[in-house]
């Protein structure tokens, strides 16, 4: 498993992480799974202050993290959120831990 950085060109795989939460579960406070084109400006506009890490084996997206605003109050300017996503078959496996693994990324 490799743990790099996301670009937009990950974007269909991990629209097709991200699909199963939207439609199964309440975790993502989304009605509707986003386009392509929507996750791309995503990974672009987290990738401007925050990081954006995949974990793949090859060419497959086996889940991805992503750092993003706290809150928009000055006080909380070096206050960050992380998301973590896995492919429902990697869950389970300790898969979840992975982002910490990547310090270099880590604001």
């Amino acid at each position: 498993m490799e743990i790099r950085t996301a670009t937009v060109e990950d974007a269909e795989g991990i629209q097709r992480i991200y699909a199963p939460y939207v439609e199964k579960t309440a975790v993502t406070f989304e009605y509707a799974v986003p386009g392509i084109e929507s996750m791309r400006q995503r990974i672009a506009d987290t990738l401007q202050e925050y990081p954006y890490l995949v974990a793949a084996e090859g060419d497959r997206i086996l889940g991805y993290a992503y750092a993003g605003s706290f809150h928009t109050r000055a006080a909380y300017r070096h206050s960050a959120e992380v998301s973590i996503y896995l492919d429902e078959a990697c869950r389970g496996q300790g898969m979840g831990a992975f982002a910490g693994f990547y310090d270099e990324h880590i604001y």
